[in-house]
């Protein structure tokens, strides 16, 4: 129990991570400085950021509905 609590828990600090860099993409949140390759984001940075919150939400829900 202790080593599946821990994959989540590593699972969603990440999670949280792109989902925040995702938001000041998006205009939602505002930086304190000025973040050129998030506000104005090119394709490889918006797949890569979106992809980031594809993977990590997969293995957050095999860690909580898999095994």
């Amino acid at each position: 129990m202790n080593q599946n609590s821990g994959e989540i828990i590593g699972n969603i600090i990440p999670l949280a991570i792109f989902i925040y860099l995702a938001l000041i993409m998006r205009g939602v949140v505002k930086p304190k400085k000025n973040i050129p390759l998030l506000t104005n984001p090119s394709i490889l940075a918006r797949i890569i950021v979106y992809g980031g919150i594809l993977i990590f939400v997969i293995l957050l829900a095999i860690g909580l509905f898999g095994k």
